[in-house]
C-alpha cells in the first residue's frame, strides 16, 4: 500500500512540474508577472495534490472496509458451514452406534440363549446315560456278591465291598467335577464368541477368531462326549481268589485312574484351545474380564 501511494505521489508531481513548465512559458510572454503567477502556481499545485491524496485515501479506506466486511462474513460462513457439518456427522455418529448397540444387545441374547440350551442338554445326556447305567450296576453288585463267596475272612469282605462302592462313587464325583469344568469353559467360549461378534458389528475383521471359536467348539464337544460316556461307566471287582485280593482291587481303581485322567486331558485341551481364542481376541485390543482356569482337578487316588 505505501509503495503504491509512493508512485502515485510522484504522478503527481509530474502532473505539477508539467503545470509549472506551462506556467513559465507564461511568465516569459509576461515578464512582470513571473513572481505572482509563481505564487499562484505553487498554490494550485498543491491544493490539487491535497485534494487528490485526500480522495485517494478515501478510497483506500473505503476498500479496505469493503475487505474487512467480506473476510468477517466469509468467516462467519465458513464457521457456520462447520458447526452444521459437525451437527450433522454427530447426528449420524450417534444414529450408528445405537443401531450397531442394538444388534449387539440381539447378538448377545441369541448367543446366551443357545450356551444355556446347550448347557441343559448336556445335563439331560449324563443324566440319562447314569439311568442307562443302573440295571448294569446292579448286575456288578451281583457279581460282586458271587466273588465275595471266595472270601472267608469277614473283615475282607467288608473292605472289598467298601473299596468297590467307594470306586463308583468316586467316578460320579470326578464326572461332576469335570462336568462343572468343561461348563465354565464353554461359558468363557461363548462371552469371548459375544465379544468377537461386538468387534464384528463395529468394522473389525475376526475371521481368525471366529475361526478359533469353531476349533474351540470341537474339541469342548469331545470333551463333553469323554465326560458323557465316564458318566455311564460300571466298575466291577474281579475276585479270582483271596490270595490276589491286592492285586485285584488294585487293577480296579487303576482302571478308573486311568479313564478320569484321560477325560481330564481333553478338558484340559478344551481349555488351552479356548485360552487361545481368547488371547486372539486380545490381540484385537478388546478386554476379557474373565480369567480362563481348568477347576475341578480331582484326585482319583483311593488307597
Amino acid at each position: 500500500m505505501k509503495k503504491y501511494l509512493k508512485y502515485t505521489s510522484i504522478v503527481f508531481m509530474g502532473f505539477a512540474l508539467i503545470t509549472s513548465v506551462a506556467r513559465a512559458e507564461d511568465t516569459i510572454v509576461n515578464p512582470e508577472n513571473s513572481i505572482e503567477s509563481a505564487r499562484n502556481l505553487r498554490v494550485d499545485n498543491r491544493e490539487l495534490i491535497n485534494t487528490t491524496r485526500g480522495e485517494f485515501r478515501n478510497d483506500i479506506k473505503q476498500e479496505r472496509g469493503t475487505l474487512e466486511t467480506n473476510v468477517k462474513q466469509n468467516r462467519e460462513d465458513f464457521k457456520n458451514t462447520v458447526v452444521q457439518e459437525r451437527t450433522t456427522l454427530k447426528d449420524t455418529t450417534t444414529q450408528n452406534k445405537e443401531a450397531v448397540k442394538n444388534d449387539i444387545k440381539i447378538k448377545r441374547e441369541e448367543l446366551q440363549k443357545t450356551i444355556a440350551s446347550k448347557k441343559e442338554d448336556f445335563k439331560n445326556s449324563i443324566n440319562q446315560k447314569r439311568e442307562d447305567a443302573k440295571s448294569e450296576i446292579e448286575a456288578s453288585k451281583e457279581k460282586l456278591k458271587t466273588g465275595l463267596l471266595k472270601i472267608k475272612d469277614e473283615r475282607k469282605k467288608e473292605t472289598i465291598k467298601k473299596i468297590a462302592t467307594n470306586v463308583q462313587e468316586l467316578n460320579t464325583k470326578s464326572v461332576n467335577n469335570l462336568t462343572e469344568s468343561i461348563n465354565k469353559i464353554e461359558e468363557i467360549l461363548g462371552k469371548i464368541e459375544i465379544k468377537a461378534h461386538e468387534e464384528e458389528l463395529r468394522g473389525i475383521d475376526v475371521n481368525p477368531i471366529l475361526n478359533a471359536i469353531a476349533s474351540s467348539k470341537v474339541v469342548i464337544n469331545t470333551a463333553k462326549d469323554a465326560i458323557t460316556n465316564q458318566s455311564g461307566k460300571v466298575y466291577t471287582a474281579n475276585i479270582t481268589t483271596e490270595t490276589n485280593l491286592k492285586i485285584d482291587m488294585g487293577a480296579l481303581r487303576e482302571s478308573l485312574n486311568t479313564d478320569i485322567k484321560n477325560v481330564r486331558e481333553k478338558v484340559k485341551a478344551a481349555h488351552t484351545s479356548v485360552k487361545n481364542a481368547s488371547i486372539l481376541l486380545l490381540s484385537k485390543s478388546t478386554k476379557i474380564n474373565e480369567e480362563i482356569k481348568v477347576e475341578g482337578e480331582t484326585t482319583t487316588n483311593t488307597n
